[in-house]
């Protein structure tokens, strides 16, 4: 009686972990869909260009769009966010206020360019006279690549900013025609 139990036990654990090596191979498959392919490694600020657009906006809240240019030799790409701070120069460059937060698209998102090519996120700034407290100018934003944090790019954009506080969002990169 226990040897047949004992064996229906077995023959229940092994499907069991048949089953759950299927759901792991299922989720390793479908993770390597949002993986970076190997064939287009992460683009490197050293290998973009970085501008500004027009902004535009009302309310306290500007809508600025930040252009992303390949300038390599070969197709990159960017998965994840856009980093934005603000800066303030003078005795020093440093920091002001929170980085920009992203919204879950911007984070999902993995966006692929050909040499050449281009792509936009949208920047939100929100003026630094809607937070309570005192407001100091900022003289522009340093911007880098979500997988490259050195050499941010600095974009000239004089502004006001709390001294704490989220005032910038980064919105996900849309390839240009």
């Amino acid at each position: 009686m226990f040897a047949i139990a004992n064996k229906r036990m077995v023959a229940g654990l092994a499907a069991g972990i048949a089953a759950a090596g299927a759901v792991v191979a299922a989720l390793a498959i479908g993770n390597a869909a949002t993986a970076m392919p190997a064939e287009n490694p992460g683009c490197a600020n050293t290998e973009v260009s970085i501008t500004a657009g027009d902004a535009n906006g009302a309310a306290g809240t500007l809508r600025v769009p930040l252009t992303i240019t390949n300038t390599g030799s070969v197709t990159c790409s960017i998965a994840g966010a856009l980093q934005v701070r603000g800066v303030v120069y003078g005795a020093g460059e440093h920091m002001v206020g929170r980085p920009a937060t992203a919204t879950s698209e911007a984070l999902e998102r993995v966006t692929v360019l050909k040499p050449r090519q281009s792509a936009v996120a949208t920047l939100q700034i929100t003026d630094g006279a809607n937070f309570p407290g005192e407001s100091v100018p900022v003289d522009g934003f340093n911007v880098s690549l979500p997988s490259d944090r050195g050499n941010p790019s600095f974009i000239r954009f004089v502004a006001s900013a709390p001294r704490t506080g989220s005032w910038l969002r980064i919105e996900e990169l849309q390839q240009t025609k």
